[in-house]
């Protein structure tokens, strides 16, 4: 039995180196490779608080791109209602525009037709004019003519006055 016992302390024995040397073997593989995967986790991490960084920087630029945007989008709103004052009163000028335009195309025809009736009016009184101017003239001529024949009279009086009394 002892030989067995003696067997069994070697088997033991080689059984236990065995075990340590796997033991060893698999602590020192996994010793590397939970190194590298520990390199690898680190590096992501770092990667992570870069990308975390940059998201941070990528939402702040975006928060001040909505910012800008609701500014923008105020002013278009302030900027519309503006236009649109601005249409309505160009609007409104542009129908009081016509309607002088119409009225001065009114009033230009009542000029046309006031000078026109001017002109007629001072051909007439021209006219007239003339027509007094050789009225005039015919009544000189008649005073004239008026004269001569008083005179005329006159002496046919004194000739017949003459003739009645002769003698004296």
């Amino acid at each position: 039995m002892s030989y067995i016992d003696r067997n069994a302390n070697i088997v033991l024995l080689f059984l236990v180196v065995i075990s340590l040397t796997v033991l060893v073997g698999a602590t020192i593989y996994y010793q590397q490779n939970f190194s590298a995967i520990n390199d690898e986790y680190n590096e992501k991490l770092n990667n992570l608080k870069k990308m975390e960084k940059e998201l941070q920087l990528k939402t702040t630029i975006l928060n001040k791109t909505r910012e800008e945007l609701t500014l923008k989008a105020e002013r278009e709103e302030e900027i519309g209602k503006q236009f649109t004052g601005i249409r309505s009163e160009n609007e409104e000028l542009e129908s009081e525009r016509d309607k002088l335009s119409s009225q001065k195309s009114s009033l230009e025809s009542q000029l046309d037709n006031a000078q026109r009736s001017l002109s007629e009016a001072q051909a007439e009184i021209t006219f007239q004019k003339r027509k007094v101017a050789e009225k005039e003239a015919q009544i000189s001529d008649l005073a004239v003519q008026v004269n001569y024949w008083k005179d005329q009279a006159a002496d046919y009086s004194s000739q017949l006055q003459a003739c009645q009394n002769p003698s004296t």
